[in-house]
Formats: C-alpha cells, sequence, structure tokens
C-alpha cells in the first residue's frame, strides 16, 4: 500500500511476505509476561472475604489459647486454605483455556490476494500491507476499519 485507497491489485508477492515476516515477524499477540504461579496463589488472600476469615481465625485463636480449645480455630484455617486452593485451581484452569482459546484464533482463516490470487491463508500468516478481502460478518480491528473507511 502506497498511500490509504492506493494499493496493489494483484496483493503482496511471496517475497514481498517473506520480507515482511523476516522483519516484522508472524501476525501474533505478544503474550504478557506471566505472574509466577506462587505470586498469583498468594493473591489469592487478598480476597476480602478471605481477609474477613482470617480475622475471625485470629480471634477464634486468641479465644481457643486461653480456653485450650483449637478444633475450631483448626477448621477455620483448613476452611481458607481449602477455599483459596480451590479459587485459585479454577482461576489457573481457566487461563489455560483462554491461552487455548487464542491460539486457536491465530489459526483463523482469512483471505488475501498475494501474487494477483484469492487464497486463504492462516491469520498469523497475515503480513503487513496485505490486501485483505472483506466479507460480510468478519471482525476487523479497530485500525483497519478506520482505514476502511477512509478509502470508502
Amino acid at each position: 500500500m502506497n498511500s490509504i485507497g492506493e494499493f496493489n491489485k494483484q496483493g503482496l508477492k511471496t517475497s514481498q511476505v517473506e520480507e515482511s515476516r523476516r522483519l516484522h515477524g508472524e501476525n501474533l499477540l505478544t503474550p504478557p509476561a506471566r505472574t509466577p504461579l506462587w505470586r498469583l496463589y498468594i493473591e489469592k488472600y487478598n480476597d476480602p472475604i478471605i481477609k474477613i476469615l482470617l480475622v475471625a481465625a485470629l480471634i477464634s485463636f486468641v479465644l481457643a489459647v486461653i480456653e485450650q480449645e483449637f478444633v475450631e480455630v483448626i477448621g477455620i484455617f483448613f476452611a481458607i486454605f481449602l477455599a483459596t486452593t480451590i479459587g485459585f485451581y479454577f482461576e489457573r484452569d481457566a487461563a489455560k483455556k483462554f491461552d487455548v482459546l487464542t491460539a486457536l484464533g491465530e489459526e483463523l482463516m482469512v483471505k488475501v490476494v498475494r501474487d494477483g490470487k484469492v487464497m486463504e491463508v492462516p491469520r498469523r500468516d497475515v503480513a503487513t500491507s496485505p490486501l485483505l478481502l472483506i466479507g460480510e460478518g468478519v471482525r476487523l480491528a479497530r485500525k483497519l476499519k478506520t482505514i476502511v473507511r477512509k478509502i470508502k
């Protein structure tokens, strides 16, 4: 694309696609930096309900020391541990499923024009400055929508 509205109707040549991929890499979203698992687990204890339970456990502990009855304190601490561990497990499971869905999205096929031919390629293989074929129901990035509006 030389300027907005001025496209090469033949699309990119294979050599241009390879050069673009060499310079810019694949069309993939950069994943965010991963937070260590231990930190994610510790963050579960910042939940307001867990904090209330911890305060209740501490009060119960003080009373247990006075009365020499520790069964309730052990039960409260076990419930806190169990609740945070289960919450952590389900959140981690959801994050893994989200990663799988993101990876599947990169494999979605899009129509492009390359070497004068219409072809479908995985979204990750779209090079910079491609000639995309946009049909009804195709989802576009906001930046691409702006360019399409300017061309019309």
